[in-house]
C-alpha cells in the first residue's frame, strides 16, 4: 500500500527531508547543513552539486529510518524559492555556484531599473513584485553576462537555467523533467502572475 509521502525541504543553510502518513504524523526527519560561500562583498553562493549530494543522501536515510520502501506514493520539494543556478543540459554539470537569493551583486542594476518608473510599474504591474536583486531576473542575467560557457551552451540548445527546485526534479528524472511549478515561477520576476506563463517581454529585457 502507498501510503506515505517524502517531503524535501532544500533551505539556504541545509535540506530537511522526512517521511509522513496520511494523518500528517512525521515518521522520520534528516537534516544535513552545507556549506555557505561568500567570495565578495555583497555575494552568496552555495555548490549545487554539494546541494544535490545532500538531497540524495536525506533522502535515502529518511526513507530507511521509516522503513517506507515501497509504500511511498510520491514525493514533495520545497525549495530556497529565488536562488539560481545553470547546468548543462548534456553533461548534467553546473556552470558555476548557484547564486543565493541573498545575494546582492546586480542590486545596482536593479536600482537604476527601477528609476524607469514605466519599466518599474510595468513590471510590478505583469508580476507583483518590485524591481529588486532579491528575485531571480538579475542573477539569471548576471550568470549569461559573466559565466563564458553559458552563452555558448544556450547557442548549442544545451543550457539550462532554473530555481533549485527546477535543478532537483531534473536530477530526481535523469533530465527527463525540466520544470518549476507557478508559485516558484512567480518569484523569478519574470513571471505574469495573471496568464500564469513567463511574460515574453520581461524575458527580452
Amino acid at each position: 500500500m502507498r501510503d506515505l509521502v517524502l517531503g524535501v525541504d532544500q533551505g539556504t543553510t541545509s535540506t530537511r527531508a522526512g517521511v509522513m502518513d496520511r494523518a500528517g504524523r512525521m515518521l522520520s526527519l534528516v537534516q544535513i547543513p552545507h556549506r555557505q560561500s561568500f567570495p565578495r562583498e555583497g555575494c552568496i553562493e552555495h555548490d549545487a552539486v554539494e546541494i544535490w549530494d545532500n538531497v540524495r543522501r536525506s533522502m535515502a536515510q529518511a526513507v530507511e529510518e521509516a522503513n517506507a520502501g515501497a509504500r511511498l506514493a510520491g514525493v514533495g520539494i520545497a525549495n530556497q524559492g529565488e536562488t539560481v543556478l545553470a547546468w548543462d543540459r548534456e553533461t548534467g554539470a553546473p556552470l558555476a555556484p548557484a547564486i543565493v537569493w541573498q545575494d546582492t551583486r546586480t542590486q545596482a542594476e536593479m536600482e537604476e531599473l527601477g528609476r524607469d518608473t514605466a519599466t518599474a510599474r510595468r513590471i510590478r504591474e505583469t508580476t507583483g513584485l518590485a524591481t529588486d536583486a532579491y528575485f531571480s531576473a538579475s542573477k539569471i542575467r548576471w550568470l549569461l553576462d559573466h559565466v563564458a560557457s553559458s552563452r555558448r551552451l544556450a547557442e548549442r540548445g544545451r543550457l539550462c537555467v532554473g530555481t533549485v527546485d527546477a535543478w532537483l526534479v531534473w536530477k530526481l528524472t535523469g533530465g527527463r523533467s525540466f520544470c518549476t511549478d507557478a508559485s516558484t515561477a512567480a518569484r523569478t520576476l519574470l513571471f505574469d502572475i495573471r496568464a500564469l506563463r513567463y511574460d515574453p517581454w520581461l524575458l527580452e529585457r
